[in-house]
């Protein structure tokens, strides 16, 4: 028996009852080992699902250093450290958005009350 392909999809429960969905469909090539593969779409799945929970609090943290009058000293600071971690830890996933997507998606983000 050959693998030819790994799918996995993982449902993430948001609260409030509400559930995001998060998978990726692996092609295997002849020499590509299926656990190894298999580990590698988990992988994804948990770090594609860190990302879309951590990228309101990148949007606050980006508008306390477009605006450091508002904020203390030491908010604009770390606030600016975790701009520098989120963009090296995501930059797969940041380089997807345009410019303005990124932009529609901080609008939205900041219209929806947080639980």
């Amino acid at each position: 028996m050959k693998i030819k392909t790994i799918t996995y999809h993982k449902v993430f429960n948001l609260g409030n009852y509400s559930n995001e969905k998060i998978g990726c469909e692996l092609e295997l090539s002849e020499t590509d080992d299926p656990v190894k593969c298999h580990m590698e779409a988990v992988q994804y799945v948990e770090h594609a699902h860190k990302f879309q929970t951590e990228l309101p609090k990148y949007f606050r943290c980006k508008e306390i250093v477009r605006d450091p009058r508002r904020y203390t000293g030491y908010d604009v600071e770390t606030s600016a450290e975790y701009i520098t971690h989120f963009e090296l830890q995501y930059s797969k996933f940041l380089s997807a958005y345009s410019t303005d997507e990124q932009r529609a998606l901080a609008v939205r983000m900041e219209a929806e009350p947080a639980y």
